[in-house]
């Protein structure tokens, strides 16, 4: 859900997805039983308020998987974990006592 939420504030920062964004926000937001206000507010009919509100809300989740995809990218270490080292062991005709 923090990467949709992610996308849906990306998106509303761009010029081209402004409108749909405010569509958006109205609908989930605002009162959803007021799209033909909304839309009337906006200078758009209602069916394309509701096209706006499908589309911004599409592409918010395409990019929720993609900001997760760079989180978790980033989230990774870059080497591998080291090895445990191997035991010591002791010369050849060295008394070890028993423990």
């Amino acid at each position: 859900m923090q990467y949709f939420n992610m996308a849906v504030h990306t998106l509303a920062d761009m010029k081209k997805w402004k409108g749909k964004f405010l569509a958006f926000k109205a609908y989930y937001v605002g009162d959803a039983a007021l799209a033909k206000q909304a839309a009337a507010a906006l200078g758009i009919s209602e069916r394309t308020y509701y096209y706006h509100v499908k589309s911004f809300g599409q592409a918010a989740y395409s990019m929720s998987h993609s900001i997760k995809k760079a989180h978790e990218a980033m989230a990774t270490p870059a080497l591998p974990p080291e090895p445990p080292s191997a035991p010591v062991l002791h010369q050849l005709g060295s008394f070890i006592p028993p423990a």
